[in-house]
């Protein structure tokens, strides 16, 4: 941190320190002082150059030098608590020599009164990279007059690359905000900013131009990113991008367009948020303006967001999602999923069911399906099977249940009623032989007709073939026959 620490330099670790007059730590006065500080620190390999905090702006057309930073300070030397503590007005350049150059401006309100464009960064000669970076800047261009206005002019020569970086910044432009030029690569990277502009924000003009936009929010009066040659690249990550146009416009099928997380907003005449042509890939877009989707004219391609739901035979995972956390599986037998979008096969089970007599509603998943009197209910599997009774065979002493079916194979069963029966359950007898004996349960008689069995008597097939089918009535606290075959002898 520069800091005062003596009369001589009040700013201590430099010497290259600018304010509006000389003394109290400041060896450079004014708008000239600043281009001559940063020609001192050039001829010296490089360094930081400090221009102090002023109620009026630093007037000069600065010709920025490689391996020079510029950065604005308050007289204690810490960082301007807002951008317009430290101003300077001009139209200025950084043109390096063939090769690799960087320079960087942090924590100063750029402007240009007379018309022109705010900043040119140039590259040439082939293989050469040069760098220019805006760090906690305000960019503040003016239209009418001389020249088009621009905040930022990325002019790449050919063969060699030139990256604008703008971060934590502010650009405001009257005309257009950025724009690319040359037939070198030129590269735009923004982070944390926010930008608008009165015609286009983004306009590249040059063959090889791509933008990285993270995390930040442009407006503009025409078109948001404008590709007007239609073979650059985007990349948009998190941010929002509105405009009166398209928010996204390219010209030509060699536009390569990536949007991840974004908010589009437009009103364009097209009815397209982004038209034009090219490949655009994309995941997450929210539209917003009265103009929303893609121009079907691009080539349009979904990007799979994962980790999300998939669906696999249970209880397997994907091999593509082995070791990803945070992903669910779906058995693919009993859901689909659709680029995480879960839905069950068949539709969602019903919430109730309607009887003639009440609807049942599920409890925990499960509902129970039971016979009432004269009716019984199996299941295996997936099946549920409504049984009137079910039959079984016997050949001695049993004791059978409520709405059953007893087969006497042998003619010499002794088969007993339930004892505790509700009103209309059956039981149902068949003898294959003659002598079949049905016994009443303690308390309870067997009626055939007009004819009662004794308390607890009993009912005595008297040939093959004989039946009985009875139904318990709690009134009559007795089984009554509602069918009978041959010849029954109560007792």
């Amino acid at each position: 941190m520069v800091g005062r620490n003596s009369a001589a330099n009040n700013f201590g670790p430099t010497s290259w320190v600018v304010g509006q007059t000389l003394g109290d730590g400041c060896n450079y006065a004014g708008g000239a002082g600043i281009q001559q500080a940063i020609d001192d620190v050039f001829a010296l390999g490089g360094g930081i150059v400090y221009v102090r905090a002023s109620t009026v702006p630093y007037v000069v057309n600065l010709t920025l030098r490689d391996g020079v930073d510029l950065i604005g300070i308050t007289v204690d030397g810490r960082p301007p608590a807002f951008f317009n503590q430290v101003i300077i007005q001009g139209a200025h350049t950084f043109t390096p020599a063939a090769g690799d150059a960087e320079a960087l401006v942090s924590n100063i309100h750029f402007e240009d009164p007379a018309f022109g464009d705010l900043f040119t960064i140039n590259s040439s000669g082939g293989g050469s990279f040069v760098l220019f970076a805006a760090k906690f800047c305000n960019l503040t261009t003016f239209s009418g007059g001389v020249g088009v206005g621009r905040a930022a002019v990325v002019n790449a020569g050919a063969g060699s690359s030139c990256l604008f970086v703008v971060y934590d910044g502010q650009i405001t432009s009257d005309n257009i905000g950025i724009e690319t030029t040359g037939a070198g690569s030129a590269q735009i990277q923004m982070t944390n900013s926010q930008g608008s502009s009165a015609t286009d924000f983004i306009r590249f003009s040059s063959t090889a131009s791509n933008i990285v936009l993270s995390n930040s929010d442009i407006g503009a009066n025409n078109f948001g990113i404008n590709d007007t040659v239609g073979l650059c690249g985007m990349q948009l990550s998190r941010s929002s991008i509105g405009a009166s146009g398209p928010a996204i416009h390219t010209a030509g099928l060699g536009a390569s367009v990536e949007v991840y997380h974004c908010n589009l907003t437009s009103s364009a005449g097209s009815g397209f948020a982004v038209d034009g042509t090219g490949n655009f890939q994309f995941v997450d877009i929210g539209f917003l303006g009265s103009a929303v989707g893609l121009d079907p004219a691009m080539n349009i391609v979904p990007i799979e967001w994962q980790p999300y739901a998939k669906s696999a035979t249970a209880p397997a995972l994907p091999s593509t999602l082995v070791g990803q956390r945070g992903t669910s599986c779906f058995d693919d037998t009993e859901f689909t999923v659709t680029d995480g979008f879960v839905q069950i096969i068949g539709g969602p089970p019903a919430g109730s069911f309607p009887t003639d007599s009440g609807t049942a509603t599920p409890a925990a998943g499960v509902l129970n399906i039971l016979g009432g009197p004269g009716v019984t209910t199996s299941a295996a599997g997936n099946t549920v099977t409504i049984n009137s009774v079910v039959w079984t065979d016997a050949a001695g002493m049993v004791t059978v249940t409520p709405d059953s079916g007893t087969i006497d194979t042998s003619g010499l069963a002794v088969i007993t009623l339930p004892a505790a029966p509700l009103r209309g359950e059956e039981c149902r007898i068949i003898s294959v032989l003659a002598g079949t004996v049905v016994t009443a349960n303690v308390g309870q008689q067997i009626q055939i007709g007009a004819v009662l069995s004794s308390v607890g008597g009993t009912a005595t097939g008297t040939a093959a073939g004989d039946t009985l089918y009875l139904t318990w009535s709690p009134s009559g606290v007795a089984w009554f026959s509602i069918a009978t075959t041959g010849n029954w002898v109560l007792a």
